[in-house]
């Protein structure tokens, strides 16, 4: 029986509610700084913070010609040496905390009155639920453990940045003077296509640190759903420290309230599958130019005449990083029959991908870095996504997903047909 995993790539930011900015001031003059140099220095930071306190206060609102909704939500993550964190989400119809203190770890559901317990992993890192996914209530805790990878990407995904005016934030700790730098957000896979996302992110000039971000969608935000959306996300944050810290040893404690059961799993709840229409299938592909690291530009259109076979895939993408064995097993039948098989990274730099690739996997196919923009011109409903396109350069097959039975069937298709290995 085959299986198919996806990261759908679910819009995971830190939302936040209303925050005031009394009496804005505005900086007489800018800072010479480069904006996309400036966000590289803070996203690096972002990257290494091994030991941190985090606290995000979150607001969302979506908004139609016949609709609107608006929701908070509040995320802590506090993680020492020792083995020892805790992590907090609370939202409209959920409220989670995951603690260890080291030793034993906790994870507990206040909406359900359910707790597990287990021990702490060797290597320190929290649990995060069943491996076959989980709901949308608890990924907010699985966001909550990610703050700060999170926010690195974000902030190294922003196209074309550029310095605003400067403003003072009043926030729950204080006031900050901070830049403001305003830019386009990359294109993630599982979007529409014409979604356009606008990023405006409020900098601690003092500790270079993120302060307020406000994401603002335009358009049919929805695959498949024509309905044009405006979405604004704004996620405050007062509390961050990115290094190492004193905390008080009872916030990594647990002692579950009388009414609470303990449980040996918690029971992910999916929703039904979305219905897929096959929407690129029988479209002639997009012209793509893929760029490889030493500069050399390779067109779609020059394969004419081969099908090509393309995976957008990342990383941090668990089935993606499963599935590589699978490609490999596939790469090695299908490059006897002349098929072109190419690898798209969705990481936030093409480095993270080529060093696994050449460590991890014996990778000797093309693969390419996306900034989002070749992603949006073939969109699917999530990493690993792939497609299929034919000798005569129309689109045969696309999935999102992983099935190697699917795939060499739709080779077989195209008249490749492609033994699968022996079990």
């Amino acid at each position: 029986m085959s299986s198919r995993h996806a990261c759908s790539q679910v819009l995971w930011f830190l939302l936040v509610a209303s925050l005031s900015c009394s009496n804005p001031m505005v900086s007489s003059g800018q800072t010479d700084v480069d904006p996309s140099a400036l966000l590289e220095r803070i996203s690096q930071k972002y990257r290494d913070a091994r030991f941190y306190h985090l606290e995000a206060h979150s607001s969302e609102s979506w908004k139609s010609k016949n609709s609107s909704s608006w929701e908070e939500s509040f995320q802590k993550a506090i993680v020492t040496g020792e083995r020892r964190y805790r992590f907090e989400a609370e939202g409209p119809h959920y409220s989670w905390v995951q603690v260890s203190n080291g030793a034993t770890e906790w994870v507990y559901n206040a909406t359900t009155k359910e707790y597990a317990e287990k021990q702490t992993t060797v290597d320190g890192k929290p649990s995060k639920f069943d491996e076959n996914g989980w709901s949308a209530e608890e990924s907010a805790l699985i966001e909550s453990q990610d703050i700060p990878k999170s926010l690195a990407e974000m902030i190294s995904w922003l196209r074309n940045p550029v310095f605003a005016v400067s403003e003072v934030l009043s926030l729950s700790t204080g006031r900050v003077d901070c830049y403001l730098v305003r830019g386009q957000g990359r294109y993630r896979t599982g979007w529409s296509p014409d979604t356009q996302l606008e990023v405006t992110l409020w900098i601690d000039k003092s500790a270079l640190i993120i302060r307020k971000i406000e994401q603002d969608w335009r358009g049919p935000l929805i695959m498949r759903d024509p309905t044009r959306y405006s979405r604004t996300n704004i996620s405050e944050f007062p509390v961050v420290e990115l290094t190492d810290l004193q905390a008080p040893s009872s916030l990594f404690e647990f002692h579950a309230p009388p009414t609470a059961k303990l449980v040996a799993r918690f029971t992910s709840v999916q929703g039904p599958p979305m219905p897929r229409t096959p929407d690129l299938i029988g479209r002639a592909a997009p012209e793509i130019k893929f760029q490889s690291s030493d500069g050399h530009i390779e067109s779609l259109s020059s394969f004419r005449g081969r099908p090509v076979l393309i995976e957008f895939w990342a990383t941090w993408c668990g089935p993606c990083v499963a599935a590589l064995p699978m490609l490999e097993r596939l790469y090695e039948a299908a490059q006897a029959r002349g098929i072109v098989v190419i690898t798209v990274d969705e990481d936030d730099k093409a480095e993270k991908a080529a060093s696994y690739l050449a460590t991890h996997a014996n990778a000797t196919w093309a693969n390419y870095h996306d900034d989002g923009e070749i992603n949006r011109t073939l969109p699917g409903d999530g990493l690993p996504q792939f497609v299929l396109i034919d000798a005569t350069g129309k689109i045969a097959f696309e999935t999102s997903g992983v099935d190697e039975h699917e795939l060499r069937t739709a080779l077989a298709h195209l008249g490749f047909d492609i033994v699968a290995p022996t079990k």
